[in-house]
């Protein structure tokens, strides 16, 4: 404690993490070769998701709302979902700044299985909501995000057969 050094392991430590994510972000991102799909249980992904980015971050002021329907169950890869739901609920709390509600729901209908993330951060200017999905685009600062979260989950998500809708309010999330 109190020692130079102690400060300079801790940013090695930071920065070494970092540099780790991008990497492990730019191999999912590249990934080809097709996953092995499996019957998953949605909301146990989703839990294992949030409790994952829980973890670490900011979260006392924030009040996590479930609102699960009848879903059963989806063919997917349970690592490739996970991926998705993590980097949707970290945006989502990053975007709040410790403070806020996230909701997430998910309901199954004739349309198919929808899943809702919603929190009330900063929302997104409207010239960047047809940004967001790009490779490398973030407004976060350097060294906060990489700009491949929300491209992996829209590569996912398609992959699935799926779509993903974008609604934002400035101010409201």
């Amino acid at each position: 404690e109190g020692s130079p050094l102690r400060e300079y392991t801790e940013d090695i430590i930071r920065y070494s993490q970092t540099a780790a994510d991008v990497i492990k972000d730019l191999m999912v991102y590249s990934r080809k070769k097709q996953e092995k799909k499996e019957l998953v249980k949605v909301e146990e992904i989703i839990d294992s998701s949030l409790k994952m980015a829980m973890r670490g971050m900011s979260v006392r002021d924030i009040e996590v709302k479930r609102n699960y329907g009848d879903v059963l169950y989806l063919e997917a890869n349970p690592t490739e979902l996970q991926q998705v739901f993590l980097n949707l609920i970290v945006n989502a709390i990053q975007a709040m700044n410790g403070r806020g509600e996230l909701t997430i729901e998910t309901r199954q209908d004739d349309a198919g299985l929808r899943i809702s993330i919603r929190d009330t951060g900063h929302g997104i200017e409207e010239e960047n909501l047809g940004k967001v999905f790009n490779p490398f685009f973030t407004t976060k600062n350097p060294g906060v995000g990489t700009g491949l979260g929300l491209s992996i989950v829209h590569h996912i998500v398609n992959k699935l057969g799926g779509r993903i809708n974008l609604e934002s309010l400035v101010g409201k999330g």
